[in-house]
């Protein structure tokens, strides 16, 4: 899992060019000594990435290319999304458009497999869910989300994209 400065509230093309060229170093360097076959891009972007969803995709998009045509066995993942809260607040509505702005086909997001977060649903001062409650508000929420995940993968013709479960 690769991420990056979540400091920095004012992301550049040169921000972005400097992180795939990152990626590239660390996967050129290590990639057959440590045997990496997945990565995933930018943990948690619902609550690191300052950026807008277009420079997150453009992020994503650009190691993919790099990487596709050096590497083209490994497999790519996007950006690890947060799936765990289920507010109705308008910091959680964000999390779920920058999430469906990777879902939505029309932006040609490039990836080999959904990196999915498979944790419990919970809403902030109530607790966890138990893993069979269906969120109220985050239809990507909670263990049940990963369906919801799916079923937009399909609908979009994606059904070769594995959902990998990369943090739990």
């Amino acid at each position: 899992m690769f991420t990056h400065n979540t400091a920095d509230s004012d992301f550049t093309s040169e921000d972005i060019d400097n992180y795939v060229n990152f990626v590239d170093w660390f996967v050129s360097k290590y990639k057959d000594d440590a045997n990496i076959k997945y990565i995933e891009l930018i943990n948690s972007p619902g609550s690191t990435w300052k950026g807008t969803d277009k420079q997150l995709l453009e992020l994503n998009n650009k190691v993919y290319e790099r990487l596709k045509s050096k590497y083209p066995d490994l497999m790519i993942g996007t950006p690890g999304f947060e799936y765990l809260n289920d507010m109705s607040a308008d910091t959680e509505l964000s999390r779920i458009s920058t999430l469906e702005y990777f879902l939505d086909k029309e932006n040609n997001a490039k990836f080999d497999f959904w990196a999915f977060h498979g944790y419990p649903a919970q809403v902030f001062g109530s607790g966890i869910y138990p893993p069979t409650k269906t969120a109220l508000y985050n239809k990507y929420a909670g263990v049940k989300g990963i369906l919801e995940i799916r079923k937009k993968l399909n609908e979009n013709g994606w059904q070769d994209r594995e959902i990998i479960d990369a943090e739990h």
